[in-house]
């Protein structure tokens, strides 16, 4: 029984997720944010990326590292350092 209430749990968490605009577990950043962020990351500057999306979201070292290693991504980006 504990089982399916976890999962109920889940599986509408996930519903509410998508409903807000989140795609793959991300949620959307406003585009002002996201372009401060890419700038930062073309200018290879990793560590000043993470820096800026825990000040401006407020989230956990490993929620932003895993966002910014999704823009790595959605614009292509390489890092040289790693």
């Amino acid at each position: 029984m504990r089982f399916f209430y976890w999962l109920a749990f889940y599986v509408n968490r996930a519903k509410f997720e998508y409903a807000r605009g989140a795609r793959d577990g991300f949620t959307s950043t406003p585009k002002s944010e996201e372009k401060r962020l890419v700038d930062l990351l073309r200018a290879q500057k990793y560590v000043e990326a993470i820096k800026l999306h825990r000040e401006l979201f407020k989230s956990s070292l490993r929620d932003a590292k895993d966002a910014i290693d999704a823009l790595l991504v959605k614009y292509d980006i390489k890092r040289y350092g790693a």
